[in-house]
């Protein structure tokens, strides 16, 4: 099946990558879209090759070249919230036969990081499109990077061009049509403004009239604004590198290890002359034309957004034929709204006489009727059956509850427990609450004199009732009296400070634990409620959807 993508045909040669994407800002990414999709299948062969066995080989290399070249293309992994600088080698530098090591030591040379700086940074080398990633934490060592023009390696000075990738949260798309009297600092302006919330960056596409421009989040808008212009906007899509220098896959011109070593792009002889003619047949897709030329649909990847969008839609459509062909009793059911090939192939035989009769004595055989042949059909709901679960026997006892009739009474169980934990702390705060009343009716009476010299002057049973004292001690100054009263209220204060405190304190403690256990337990319920919710929907919609079947 041959995959196509809503895009337009750019050539390597007008893609111009000396600016990069500094001009977008902050590296807060999303999920990294670095890894291209290995499912994806080749495109049909256009040589007009039949069904035979030679004809289905070559098309089977075709599509394994074409997988080759996207998996020894990609990157590892590299930490996402960092700057990442392609720098591309000139003159015939061979990134393999270098080593890594050595062009990372040129590279820091070239751009004057010190030793004790360069171990945050990682360079990485790309030996099939002989290219050099630099991932930097920092700003200003990405920004020494971007401005290399040329590397020491050995005792030769090698070109480079380096850019500043695109972010991971972003996605491209192009639009056509800029007059090339417009600048980059106009583009820019005219492009990434208000009435275009998502556009982050913009940039020419070498010297023509189309721009790229990078868009926030996994999708390109429809049109984009060009100042007061309404143009439309279409997603960029990445090209199989081929170099028209040597004639390979897996690279461009510019950085071409081997340019004088040179095969045909047509028929891979090596080193063609000027007047070499041949019969060309693409690599990639198979058809009478040069590998990669410019009409050829196998030479564009999949965007990863598209990928993923592929992929979201296959396993839907697997999950719905999965629920649409288990039967009642977990076995799969005759008809599906996908069809395989096997089910394809079943469906199309002829029944035998035997097979004819048993279809139609089961059919004309009432439901819930048990046969000596046949067993008793039991009936089981949608979500069992969709989950694959036979019905009970008849000697269980019944139906077995289902999964949400299960969550439903566990929550229902969790709801009853936070109900008593919520009426026994608040008959703990009553409490405390009566004895803080207490306590403070108590101080208020002992700061009463009169209620103070009644409980003076009442002699309890305990005291002795004392007779005339000869020898009384003289009775204390009016001021002694006073300081000795301050001193006594004033402990007394502070006692009672100290205890409303400590049951304050108490009091907020218990209030917190059941605010936080209150809101802790909501949260959980209503989080199971919503999933319960989004599986009934499910169940609903699959229900709903596959009705016509069951």
């Amino acid at each position: 099946m041959e995959v196509q993508v809503n895009g337009e045909d750019i050539s390597p040669e007008e893609f111009l990558e000396g600016a990069g994407w500094c001009t977008i800002g902050s590296k807060t990414q999303a999920n990294r879209a670095n890894a291209q999709s290995n499912n994806q299948t080749g495109a049909h062969s256009r040589t007009g090759e039949g069904a035979d066995g030679n004809g289905q080989r070559s098309r089977q290399q075709q599509r394994n070249v074409r997988q080759q070249v996207i998996r020894n293309s990609k990157m590892p992994l590299l930490p996402r919230s960092d700057f990442k600088i392609v720098v591309r080698p000139r003159g015939g530098l061979d990134v393999a036969t270098t080593g890594t090591v050595r062009l990372a030591s040129a590279i820091y040379r070239a751009a004057n990081i010190p030793a004790h700086e360069a171990g945050e940074d990682t360079v990485c080398s790309n030996n099939h499109q002989n290219i050099i990633v630099v991932s930097t934490p920092h700003a200003t060592h990405a920004a020494k990077y971007r401005q290399l023009q040329a590397i020491t390696v050995g005792d030769r000075r090698h070109e480079v061009s380096a850019y500043e990738t695109a972010p991971d949260y972003t996605v491209k798309g192009i639009i056509k049509g800029i007059p090339l009297e417009e600048d980059a600092k106009s583009i820019h302006s005219n492009i990434v403004h208000a009435r275009n919330p998502q556009a982050l960056a913009a940039k020419r596409l070498s010297n023509t009239t189309t721009v790229i421009v990078a868009f926030e989040g996994p999708r390109v808008p429809t049109y984009v604004r060009y100042g007061g212009a309404l143009l439309r906007c279409v997603l960029y899509r990445k090209q199989i590198d081929m170099c028209h220098c040597c004639g390979r896959l897996g690279h461009r011109m510019d950085v071409c290890p081997n340019p004088q070593d040179k095969v045909c792009r047509g028929c891979d002889a090596p080193n063609p002359g000027p007047d070499h003619q041949c019969s060309p047949r693409c690599k990639l897709c198979g058809g009478t034309h040069m590998t990669a030329d410019r009409n050829c649909r196998a030479r564009y990847k999949t965007p990863y957004v598209v990928t993923k969008r592929q992929w979201e839609r296959r396993r839907a459509a697997e999950e719905a034929e999965a629920a649409a062909t288990t039967g009642p009793a977990g076995k799969p059911r005759s008809r599906s709204r996908t069809s395989s090939q096997s089910r394809s192939r079943s469906r199309s035989r002829t029944p035998g006489p035997q097979q004819h009769q048993k279809r139609r004595a089961r059919s004309r055989t009432p439901r819930g009727t048990p046969t000596g042949d046949t067993k008793t059909a039991e009936s089981v709901s949608f979500a069992d059956a969709v989950k694959g679960k036979r019905a009970p026997n008849a000697e269980a006892g019944g139906k077995t509850p289902t999964k949400i009739e299960t969550e439903i009474a566990q929550l229902t169980q969790a709801m009853q427990t936070m109900k008593r934990q919520i009426e026994h702390m608040q008959a703990q705060i009553r409490a405390k609450d009566e004895l803080i009343q207490q306590l403070q009716s108590a101080a208020n009476s002992e700061t009463d004199p009169q209620a103070m010299q009644e409980t003076q002057e009442e002699p309890t049973e305990d005291d002795e009732v004392e007779g005339p004292d000869t020898k009384r001690r003289p009775a204390p100054t009016p001021l002694k009296a006073a300081r000795l009263k301050r001193t006594r209220a004033a402990i007394r204060d502070a006692r009672l400070e100290a205890l409303e405190g400590r049951l304050s304190s108490l009091e907020e403690t218990i209030t917190a634990t059941i605010t936080r256990t209150i809101q802790q337990s909501l949260e959980s319920v209503h989080l199971r409620l919503s999933r319960l919710e989004a599986a009934n929907s499910t169940l609903g919609t699959s229900h709903s959807e596959a009705a016509p079947h069951i």
